[in-house]
């Protein structure tokens, strides 16, 4: 079983762009996920039978252990020999130390207390667009990422992270940090825009180079409300709806499984309106938790990997306790 960072993740097509509005949902038949970004294994992910799966785009994160092409074609092929949607993890609205467009100096110089003197000499030293470093992820740094030098990065370099993402052969991308856009509101008024801004750009880039190329954002929920937002993306995650946003397995507080509630509705409004389901998981450690999921947030589904892959519970039991709680759930003899 791929093991990996669990999310809550909403299924959600927003209307596509007039032209494109007959076209279906590339996540329209999507009923389970699998996410993996450190030590994934082709052949593990070949015998796998999710859907979609979301991985880093090589080995180590970097470009010295990329997955070869027969890596990436035997990975979007399920068991039966149905076709899965490979996605790459892409964070773009934080810089890491560990990618390929990373400079060491940057680590140091871009240090609080004398970032001030290295940013006298424009970008020579620091560039314009590296924030601060993330207390909680050593090695992570916001990014302004309206900054031009950044998005050459993400998009425009002949190298750029877009175009390995695409000539390795993933079929879209899995966009994290999008909500860097709270953060960098302090020092940007229109950050909310540009995040917008910058994932029309990212997805239309990406589908000159790859008609089809699949966008799926992480977090950022709020900017579900801008409707050019909706009809570019084609679904989002959502990390720890009802359980871990302070610990895992830690149940959230009241204000904030509401508020997620209310994000929630606003995912499945969009998703109404072309009936595409809402599959929930995140900080999940027990089979009640699971229940929760569906009776309290309205999931159409739930998905979860690490209390099945160390033994803590058995599909079976989860499905038991699902059944008990009145909801309408597919039992198979056999299954553990």
């Amino acid at each position: 079983m791929i093991c990996g960072l669990v999310v809550f993740l909403a299924l959600v097509c927003g209307p596509f762009p007039a032209a494109a509005q007959s076209a279906a949902s590339p996540l329209a038949n999507v009923k389970n996920w699998g996410y993996q970004l450190q030590g994934a294994d082709p052949a593990t992910i070949a015998a796998s039978p999710y859907d979609v799966v979301v991985i880093d785009f090589s080995r180590d994160g970097n470009i010295w252990q990329p997955f070869s092409p027969s890596d990436i074609a035997r990975m979007k092929v399920k068991p039966d020999g149905s076709r899965r949607i490979l996605l790459s993890y892409f964070s773009i609205g934080e810089a890491e130390t560990y990618r390929f467009y990373w400079q060491k100096r940057w680590s140091w110089m871009g240090w609080g207390g004398w970032r001030w003197f290295w940013q006298l000499f424009g970008d020579r030293f620091v560039p314009a667009w590296l924030g601060p470093e993330n207390a909680e992820w050593k090695g992570n740094y916001g990014v302004r990422y309206w900054q031009p030098g950044w998005q050459a990065i993400l998009i425009d370099a002949p190298d750029s992270y877009l175009k390995r993402i695409v000539s390795a052969g993933f079929d879209g991308a899995y966009l994290d940090k999008i909500d860097e856009f709270a953060d960098m509101a302090r020092e940007n008024s229109n950050a909310r825009g540009e995040m917008i801004a910058l994932v029309t750009r990212l997805a239309k880039a990406g589908r000159d180079l790859s008609p089809g190329f699949v966008i799926v954002p992480q977090n950022g929920e709020e900017l579900l409300r801008d409707a050019g937002y909706r009809a570019i993306i084609d679904g989002i995650g959502k990390e720890d709806f009802l359980f871990g946003d302070p610990k895992d397995k830690v149940r959230n507080a009241p204000d904030l499984i509401a508020k997620n509630a209310r994000d929630l509705a606003l995912l499945r409004a969009v998703s109404a309106a072309v009936d595409v389901p809402v599959v929930a998981s995140g900080g999940a450690g027990t089979p009640e938790d699971m229940v929760a999921a569906l009776a309290e947030g309205n999931a159409d589904a739930v998905l979860a990997a690490s209390i099945f892959h160390r033994g803590i519970h058995s599909i079976a039991s989860v499905k038991q306790a699902i059944a008990a709680a009145g909801v309408p759930v597919r039992i198979v003899e056999g299954v553990a």
